[in-house]
């Protein structure tokens, strides 16, 4: 090797060794900024349907919700250790929000509204169950606020047909006879 490749080498070995302290320097901070893992305060698995209080981020930026609210579990896999998707509530009048449900019966047996543009995946540790029994929301009402929810999503573009079909003339048989024709025709 000549004196000029030594010294190529060794700049780039100097920038590997660079580069790997500045990772080494980003895994640290990140470990650093990590969010602790909280133990849920729950004593089972949320359910579908069930009413919660939830602890929201305390360094929400408006309009994202905050403060403890009560929400819905719209999602229905859970683990303990997991996380669930829920549809915020409010106990303040929504009737004025096109995006929200009106429920009898919420977290504190009165009145709520689910905010259904404001679907959310929280910490199953965010969640506090309400005095005594956990409520669970109504068939009727839950599809309410699913409509709504829904609604409020983008639709899908219609599959598009696969090419293999493209261009042929497709015929079904109905009942009958083999060639689709009708019965004593």
């Amino acid at each position: 090797m000549k004196d000029s490749d030594e010294g190529e080498w060794s700049f780039i070995a100097e920038r590997a060794g660079h580069g790997a302290r500045l990772a080494a320097a980003q895994n640290r901070h990140n470990e650093a900024i990590r969010p602790p893992k909280v133990p849920p305060r729950v004593t089972s698995n949320p359910r579908i349907r069930e009413l919660y209080w939830c602890d929201m981020p305390e360094d929400a930026h408006l309009p994202e919700l905050w403060k403890r609210r009560p929400v819905i579990i719209v999602s229905w896999k859970h683990r303990y250790y997991g996380a669930v998707t829920v549809i915020p509530c409010s106990s303040l009048d929504q009737d004025a929000n096109d995006w929200s449900v009106r429920i009898e019966k919420g977290i504190n047996g009165n009145p709520s509204w689910a905010i259904c543009d404001k679907p959310m995946t929280v910490a199953v540790s965010r969640l506090t169950p309400g005095k005594g029994r956990i409520p669970r929301l109504g068939e009727a009402d839950f599809n309410a606020v699913l409509r709504k929810a829904f609604a409020w999503l983008p639709k899908l573009p219609p599959e598009p047909e696969p090419e293999a079909q493209k261009g042929t003339v497709r015929t079904t048989n109905k009942p009958g006879n083999s060639d689709g024709s009708p019965n004593g025709s």
